[in-house]
């Protein structure tokens, strides 16, 4: 459980950087629809004679196909995709990772009867590695602005990508720095986009990954309203307590969208299904929340800090709409998506049919991106400078001694008056030299399209 001070600085911290820690459980139009359309189902999935189920009904997966067709038959929180024109690529999709979904149901499942046994590493992070055909995934050093006590990065687990080139080298670099997020490497990478993050929490409070996903949440978004983006949304992954998937997903909005409780209504929090109900066993209850997801705008709190406060010059009255939503005043808010048990086949499939959904709305991104950061960042760079003033460089790396555990901590802490070694600048990615790193991260290049793998970056940074 963490200290009451490490309470206070992470208060402290949210509302440095203008997030809300009220994490909501009422919807959002963005998420509703990506909810609907991760509800789709191949006609196939309700028929356990077809080809692509028939395979599977021998043991060790012959009882939870049978089950998961019978529950999508019944559940309300599946339906039949009517017009395949409208996801042509998901039965397809579906037969390839449905082995993969299944197997992790299967380890899961058996582990939980055999308790004096625990499953690998490799299996526990099976929810992630098995989008690894839809995603790429990195574990490197993410810049987190204002964080307390000397700390300037944060590794997750697992960070996913948009890779797409940008010209951003122009506007100098402190404008390069801001629209980058990744940070293992002296020099600016603002050409991958962070769109996700993941953390896992073995056994134990769920606190620790519950904070440090978003951590990854603002990075992502402080990286979009430096391009210009502030209606995207950043998601992030929770793997805890053994078999519980959390997953969050966050955005900016105006402080006057928001009433002065800090939700939008009082909804419960929903579940896989979506529903809301509150008498649902799975439903996400308000006691589970870790104790620094506390309402930043309670009595006696003065709340987290409008964003863009800065003196700028005047607004043209003919500016891109676009444009004058980066400056309003703006704060970051969280949504609690929904909650999976990775025991149970309709869960995973579940999570894999909404991480799915979620690449396919990172491509229509990487589009809107590659469509008009130039634009907004000619106007920004004048009219909102303070937007690129959160990525501070970092003082020098201190030498690494044999046997340290520094490489293995999720905040690195800097020492300002160690200067670095040749030896790490050239090691501390895999040994290769930073002139070398974006040929680790992505294998594509020229031009893209929605179907190249290659814009999910896939690299690791230890």
């Amino acid at each position: 459980m963490p200290s009451n001070a490490d309470s206070t600085a992470h208060q402290n911290w949210a509302d440095a950087v203008g997030l809300d820690l009220v994490a909501r459980s009422n919807t959002h139009p963005v998420l509703e629809e990506l909810k609907r359309q991760s509800s789709l189902v191949p006609r196939w999935l309700t028929d356990k004679e077809s080809i692509e189920c028939v395979r599977y009904r021998r043991e060790p997966f012959g009882g939870s196909i049978t089950t998961l067709v019978r529950l999508v038959n019944q559940a309300d929180k599946f339906s039949v995709l009517g017009d395949t024109s409208e996801d042509p690529l998901l039965s397809e999709e579906l037969a390839y990772a449905m082995s993969q979904i299944l197997m992790l149901v299967y380890t899961n499942q058996k582990f939980k009867y055999i308790p004096m046994l625990e499953p690998s590493e490799a299996d526990r992070r099976t929810p992630s590695i098995i989008f690894a055909a839809l995603f790429g995934l990195s574990e490197c050093l993410l810049q987190v602005p204002k964080m307390p006590r000397g700390l300037y990065e944060i590794r997750p687990d697992v960070s996913i990508f948009i890779h797409l080139p940008l010209q951003v080298d122009e506007y100098g670099a402190a404008v390069s720095k801001a629209c980058s997020s990744a940070a293992c490497a002296s020099e600016a990478l603002p050409n991958f986009i962070l769109h996700w993050v993941t953390e896992y929490k073995k056994a134990g409070s769920a606190t620790a990954p519950l904070r440090q996903v978003p951590e990854g949440l603002v990075t992502g978004l402080y990286q979009r309203r430096a391009l210009g983006f502030v209606d995207h949304f950043v998601f992030g992954m929770v793997h805890h307590s053994k078999y519980l998937v959390e997953v969050l997903a966050a955005t900016w909005e105006p402080i006057d969208s928001v009433d002065s409780s800090g939700l939008a209504n009082d909804q419960a929090c929903p579940t896989a299904s979506g529903s809301g109900d509150p008498n649902e066993s799975d439903k996400i209850e308000a006691s589970t929340s870790p104790d620094s997801w506390v309402s930043s705008t309670a009595p006696g709190s003065i709340g987290p800090a409008p964003v863009n406060n800065a003196e700028r010059l005047p607004i043209p009255d003919d500016l891109d709409p676009e444009v004058k939503k980066v400056l309003e005043k703006r704060k970051i808010v969280f949504y609690v998506v929904a909650k999976w048990n990775v025991q149970f086949t309709e869960d995973v499939l579940a999570l894999f049919l909404f991480m799915r959904t979620v690449q396919k709305l990172g491509l229509t991104y990487r589009r809107d991106i590659e469509t008009n950061y130039k634009s907004r960042l000619d106007a920004l760079t004048e009219l909102a400078k303070d937007n690129y003033e959160w990525a501070r460089p970092p003082p020098p790396r201190a030498p690494r001694s044999s046997g340290s555990q520094q490489g293995s901590s999720k905040r690195r802490r800097m020492d300002v008056n160690v200067p670095p070694t040749i030896g790490e600048q050239h090691n501390y990615c895999n040994g290769l030299p930073y002139s070398d790193l974006s040929s680790m991260f992505s294998s594509g290049e020229g031009e893209y399209d929605d179907s190249d793998e290659s814009d999910w970056v896939q690299g690791s940074c230890k």
